[in-house]
Parts: C-alpha cells; structure tokens; sequence
C-alpha cells in the first residue's frame, strides 16, 4: 500500500509539472498566438488518442469490481485467515482508486477537448429555469455530507418570459463548474445558492457559496490558462477559462467577487438574443 500511495504522489507531482509548463507555454510572450495554437493543436491529438483507451480501461475495471463484490461475500463465508480479509479489502480499495483515477483523467481530457474545439455547440431557444432544474439534479452527486445546494429559477410562468437563445449543455457546463469549485472551496459545512433572474434584454446566474474565498492576488488570474488555486492533482486549471471562453462567445461576461474567509460569487451575464437579431 506504501509503494501505491508513493506512486500516486509521484504521478500528483508530475501532473504539477505537465500543468506549469502548459500555463508557461501558453502566456504567449511575443503576442502572436502561436504558442497557444501549437498547445491546442498537440492537446487535441494527445485527447483524441487517449479517449478509447480510458473508456476500455473503465469499462474493464467496471467489470472487474462488480465480480470482485460478487465474490467477496463467498470469501466472507469461507474461513480465510485475517491477512487475507485485509488483502481483499485492499484490493477493492486498490480497485475504486483505479475507477477515481480513471474518471479524473477523462475529466482532464474533457477539459482540453472542449479548450481546443472551441464554440460549436448549436445554439436554441432554452428555458432558463429547466436548465437550471438539470443542473441541480446532475450537481447533487457533487455534494458532500453538510453541504447544502439552493436554486431559483428566474421569475415567471411564461417560457419565453425566462428563456434565453444559447448552446444548452454549454450553459449548463459553466453553472456545473461554478458549482464544483463552490464544493471544492467548503472545507466541512456549507451553502451553495444559484439564483437566475432576467434584467432587460440579459439574463444573469449566480452561483455563491459561503466557502474559504480567494486570495486578492489569484483574482487576476483564476481565468489563465492552467492556472489553478485547487491542490495538486485536483484539477488542470482550464475549467473557468473554458467557462469564461463560452460565456464570451454568447456574447456575455463572467464576472467575480471574492472575500477570502467568506466566500465567493460568481455571475454569468449572457444576452438573451444572438448578436445577429439583438436590437
């Protein structure tokens, strides 16, 4: 177990690694874009390629661990000695880390997909409070124990009165991330509150928690490619530049308040027509 845990540390250290000189790379000194392009262009390669093993893998260790519970009760009823009940249950621990793994890795190539793909989703008339009915269903599996998730819909019966002309799942993709970095930021107990209300011709989501804040020195940067203010191995750092990236391709601003020790804000503004028949 010793031997697991050290490399685990090892790969956490060399994810670091991988993420700074990604977020070096990207700064883009001389102003031309080009190294910027040169990443996504490398970063869609690696993701295309690494997508259809990952998905062999877990649907592999999938089976594995659903045998593997199937034959644990028969173990149970045998009359095994302890240092094998313990290696068993190390075992099925060994099995959820790999599953964990797995799923994080996927989540990164997500990430760089969506980085280097860009805005092409299609976009249709959506009612903001059903979008935002899915995003509390698919963030409540998010949530730890103490930690409690609001939401209100914007006001009104009417559909079109609370709607707003938008690519849907990406939407949905930003209040989703705006809602697990609110998790991440509540140490034990906590309230996580999305709220949407429609102010003119914009419509607006918040997500506030009442978790550790930011720093006033990370602001600035928590929109950078690769930049992160989560521990190691948690995360790439492009899930707010991916969610600033869509909201300013509809048109909108994500903005950012912040009190560290008290908590953090989020608004999504996003103009509730397209540019092209906006008046």
């Amino acid at each position: 177990m010793d031997d697991r845990r050290k490399t685990k540390a090892q790969l956490i250290e060399e994810l670091e690694v991988l993420r700074g000189a990604l977020r070096a790379a990207s700064e883009d000194e001389d102003g031309t874009g080009n190294s910027l392009v040169a990443i996504a262009q490398l970063a869609a390669g690696i993701a295309h390629e690494i997508n259809n093993p990952l998905a062999y893998i877990r649907t592999n260790l999938s089976l594995l661990r659903r045998e593997w519970m199937e034959l644990v009760p028969e173990l149970e009823k045998a009359d095994v000695p302890e240092t094998v009940q313990t290696r068993v249950a190390e075992c099925e621990e060994l099995i959820d880390d790999s599953l964990t793994g797995v799923d994080r890795a996927a989540a990164i190539v997500r990430e760089v997909k969506e980085f280097t793909l860009g805005d092409s989703q299609p976009r249709a008339w959506t009612d903001l409070a059903e979008l935002l009915e899915d995003v509390a269903r698919m963030a409540s599996t998010q949530l730890r124990p103490g930690i409690e998730l609001s939401v209100e819909p914007p006001a009104g019966r009417d559909p079109k009165s609370r709607g707003l002309y938008c690519a849907r799942l990406q939407i949905e993709r930003v209040c989703l991330n705006l809602v697990h970095n609110a998790v991440h930021a509540i140490a034990d107990t906590g309230h996580i509150r999305v709220t949407a209300r429609m102010i003119g011709e914009f419509a607006q989501i918040s997500v506030e928690d009442d978790g550790s804040g930011i720093a006033p020195e990370a602001i600035d940067r928590l929109f950078d490619p690769f930049y992160t203010t989560k521990p190691l191995g948690r995360g790439m750092g492009l899930g707010l530049t991916l969610s600033a990236q869509i909201v300013r391709a509809h048109g909108g601003e994500l903005q950012v308040q912040s009190t560290l020790g008290k908590g953090s804000r989020f608004d999504v503004h996003l103009p509730r027509l397209p540019h092209r028949i906006r008046s």
